[in-house]
């Protein structure tokens, strides 16, 4: 067998040939480092800088001459120019030829376009961040909106749907520019969720916050059981939006469904035996409502009572204000309805100016709606 050989190469570094190489590794060592940290320099200056900024075009030049290849740089520079001048687009096209598969400046682009009144440049712009992002809500809102702006109704619905679909936060804004660019028209509105059942949840909520009860319950209704489960929390800021606009009867159905406050409903009093368990006064909206006051104790008894198990007693200690309104439940009816309300009244050792009683009040005006007899002593 042959013994191993180990080849090395042996440099004299007291050679001129040596040390000039090594002068140059040097030198070519130094100039990287030099332009990667003024690239990240200028990267830097240009991510943290905004184009309304006072010196917002000292910073974009400086950070151009930093690192002129870099996308952001070239992209702040760009914005300031088109600031000067709407026609100015030149410099988006430098960004684009040196970053082309970056949707984002394909939508700038877009905008540029557009505001130097070259719509089928816009147009082109638009599409190609779309046919590079096809799943991204941005390119789709942006599109959608510059072809409302140029009356192509049926190409402007198509991209805001897909962006109503994709993200939830554009969802809303989505339905608010249709509502207010069809002039309030429900069916170019309920053509953004067709065929996409998942959108309903936010329009039941949209529609609520525009005070429409009925249409949002339709629009609640037609999600499955599985997608009202998983959109439990829309739910209940529909029936709250529902409920702080007073439409009670609509709200109260919400929240049945929910489970939350269940066998509420329109013209039933909700636990009127104090059976079940009083809930905490945050986040109801259809059941006892029990408010803390110094000098007042409210809570069930299981002792004293007329029937069932349990009673609700009200305790007077050093209690002095004019008015207790405290204890309150908020109820549902139906517009034209008669309803009789009967309950039960015990009093012990009473002592004071005045006397409790029980009042029906009309949330719409706080006016009174009927009254009991003040309770003896």
């Amino acid at each position: 067998m042959k013994p191993d050989t180990n080849h090395l190469l042996t440099i004299d570094s007291k050679s001129l040939g040596a040390r000039l190489l090594l002068a140059a590794f040097l030198a070519l060592a130094v100039l990287f480092v030099w332009f990667s940290v003024s690239w990240q320099i200028g990267n830097m200056f240009a991510g943290f800088t905004k184009p309304t900024e006072a010196n917002a075009e000292a910073v974009a030049d400086m950070a151009v001459s930093m690192a002129p290849g870099d996308p952001l740089a070239v992209w702040l520079k760009a914005v300031i120019a088109q600031d000067a001048s709407a026609s100015d687009y030149v410099g988006f096209e430098d960004v684009i030829r040196l970053s082309p598969n970056d949707y984002r400046w394909w939508v700038q682009m877009g905008r540029a376009f557009e505001q130097a009144d070259k719509a089928e440049k816009a147009e082109l712009a638009f599409n190609r961040a779309i046919e590079i992002a096809p799943n991204y809500v941005l390119p789709r809102w942006q599109a959608g909106n510059y072809y409302l702006r140029q009356g192509n109704e049926t190409a402007a619905l198509k991209n805001l749907k897909r962006a109503a679909e994709l993200d939830e936060v554009y969802r809303e804004q989505v339905f608010s520019v249709v509502w207010d660019f069809f002039e309030e028209d429900e069916e170019k509105l309920e053509s953004l969720a067709k065929e996409q059942k998942g959108v309903y949840s936010g329009l039941a909520k949209f529609y609520a916050g525009k005070g429409k009860p009925e249409k949002s319950l339709e629009s609640w209704n037609k999600l499955s059981k599985s997608e009202r489960t998983q959109n439990a929390d829309v739910a209940k800021l529909v029936a709250q939006a529902l409920f702080d606009k007073g439409f009670f009867a609509t709200s109260v159905r919400f929240r049945d469904e929910l489970g939350i406050e269940k066998g509420a409903g329109v013209g039933k009093m909700h636990n009127g035996g104090f059976e079940a368990q009083i809930p905490k006064p945050d986040g109801v909206l259809f059941s006892w409502k029990i408010v803390k006051v110094e000098g007042m104790r409210v809570q069930t008894n299981g002792f004293k009572k007329r029937s069932g198990n349990r009673s609700l007693e009200v305790s007077f200690g050093s209690f002095s204000k004019p008015d207790i309104n405290n204890v309150y439940q908020t109820i549902a009816v139906k517009g034209g309805a008669r309803y009789r309300l009967s309950f039960w009244v015990k009093t012990e050792k009473l002592a004071g100016a005045a006397l409790p009683q029980i009042q029906v009040i009309n949330t719409v005006d706080s006016k009174p709606l009927g009254s009991s007899k003040a309770y003896e002593r």
